[in-house]
């Protein structure tokens, strides 16, 4: 590869920098997407080995997350509940992200055992910045900082805003739910993941009963 054609993770995926040359533009745009599939795959069957070799772990019981308090309020008839957490990532998912794997972690909430809403955050790791991001999709809602353990702080404390449509009757059952997507991962790498002790992440549901306002 030429000097000036250099590509790399970053935060939407890989960056290109390329000569001003076409001929060489295009040969690195084809060295860019010979890589993608292999750096994913190869991350995927890394992942599968340690998979393998899981049960000799020593870390684990060292990550996961723990929902340790919830807590709800009414807000001009709007049902907010407030969710005090505490994340640990494991080894393989620091790793992932740091080679520019996104993690989504989906805070959900349901109602009465029927009606369910996730608030969805993604984590990115920034090479350039050696910074982390967390956004929430379709949202404008996007914080940077420089540590990892920054970024699980802010989603420490998260607060659901419960749609009006799912808040029925007099006393509502609710229970809430913290945990690591692994479906969201790229695929190559989904497999392992989905059998690997070291991607479970998952608080398991806690319930809260609530009054419903003028009952």
């Amino acid at each position: 590869m030429w000097p000036a054609d250099i590509a790399w993770a970053g935060r939407d995926g890989w960056f290109l920098f390329t000569h001003k040359s076409e001929k060489r533009r295009s040969a690195a745009s084809a060295l860019l997407h010979t890589l993608l599939p292999a750096r994913a795959t190869v991350l995927g069957a890394t992942m599968l080995g340690a998979t393998v070799l899981g049960a000799c772990s020593s870390e684990s019981g060292n990550f996961g997350f723990t929902i340790e308090d919830v807590s709800a309020r009414w807000r001009n008839d709007i049902l907010i509940v407030t969710t005090k957490q505490q994340l640990t990532l494991s080894s393989e998912a620091r790793e992932a992200l740091v080679h520019g794997v996104s993690l989504t972690i989906d805070m959900q909430l349901e109602v009465g055992g029927d009606d369910k809403q996730t608030t969805r955050f993604e984590v990115r790791y920034l090479p350039l910045s050696d910074h982390y991001q967390v956004s929430r999709p379709h949202q404008q809602s996007v914080r940077t900082y420089p540590r990892l353990r920054h970024v699980l702080a802010y989603l420490a404390e998260v607060e659901i805003a419960v749609r009006p449509e799912v808040l029925r009757g007099h006393e509502l059952e609710l229970r809430v739910r913290s945990h690591l997507n692994r479906r969201k991962v790229p695929a190559p790498m989904r497999l392992p993941v989905l059998f690997s002790a070291q991607w479970n992440h998952d608080s398991g549901w806690v319930p809260l009963t609530i009054q419903a306002p003028n009952s």
